[in-house]
């Protein structure tokens, strides 16, 4: 059987045409993708441009994969996020973001690198942090607060402590990590507290613990009634101390 000429070439042109057609599909939707997936992986413009007159802002974002994918997220579902720098010392900066009431990114920086770092959830911690001298050697130390709280069940617990830093050039060390309060609330409208006081001796290097147990109303947050008082000292090392008084 011998073939139309004519037929022949328009049936070539056809499978041409789609095959072009396919690749012309192909190319369109990977640069499409990559567009879709470059916008969803780079912060914001205006955002970044908030913050220009800070030092460690953009600084943080790029060294910090999941912080960036967070502030993408939560800027995507219009949620604020706010940033702040403060300067302890010549060369010790604190920087935080804040997630709306979602979360909090803290970070440290001494001699332009960063020693510290801590992710809190508001909704169920806070943290605080101090710059102060605290074991009376004319040095500054980091002091950092952090308060939880868990429940289920009709009983609630929270929990405080306070962790102290020497900060050396470039690194951070953890010198003591030591209870200030822990409150139990109980079913029957009554909470169990334990409170923690402490007093360090430089000279001596002796940190004398008094643990107070007692009673409150659910809703009070110190003791009413004194069950016990206990003291104990307690003789630290150069670093990574965990005072662990029950």
């Amino acid at each position: 059987m011998k073939l139309n000429p004519l037929i022949l070439i328009l049936f070539l042109s056809f499978l041409s045409c789609k095959k072009e057609t396919n690749q012309s599909t192909k190319k369109t939707d990977l640069v499409f993708s990559k567009r879709q997936h470059s916008q969803d992986t780079v912060v914001p413009q205006k955002f970044l441009s908030e913050y220009d007159g800070k030092i460690y802002f953009k600084i943080i974002i790029k060294k910090d994969s999941t912080l960036k994918n967070d502030i993408i997220r939560a800027l995507k579902n219009q949620t604020q996020v706010d940033y702040n720098e403060i300067k302890l010392d010549k060369k010790v900066i604190f920087c935080q973001f804040k997630l709306e009431e979602e979360t909090l990114y803290n970070y440290c920086f001494s001699n332009d690198k960063m020693i510290f770092k801590s992710i809190v959830p508001i909704n169920k911690a806070h943290f605080n942090l101090e710059y102060k001298d605290w074991n009376h050697d004319s040095k500054p130390e980091l002091l950092t607060y952090y308060e939880q709280w868990e429940g289920g069940g009709g009983a609630n617990s929270y929990y405080k402590s306070l962790s102290i830093y020497e900060i050396q050039k470039d690194t951070l060390y953890e010198i003591v990590s030591m209870p200030i309060q822990t409150i139990t609330c109980e079913l029957d409208e009554k909470s169990s507290i334990r409170e923690f006081q402490y007093d360090f001796n430089n000279k001596t290097n002796v940190l004398k613990a008094k643990k107070t147990t007692g009673k409150g109303n659910r809703d009070a947050n110190k003791i009413i009634k004194i069950d016990s008082v206990n003291q104990r000292t307690f003789v630290l090392k150069r670093y990574n101390n965990k005072i662990d008084f029950k």
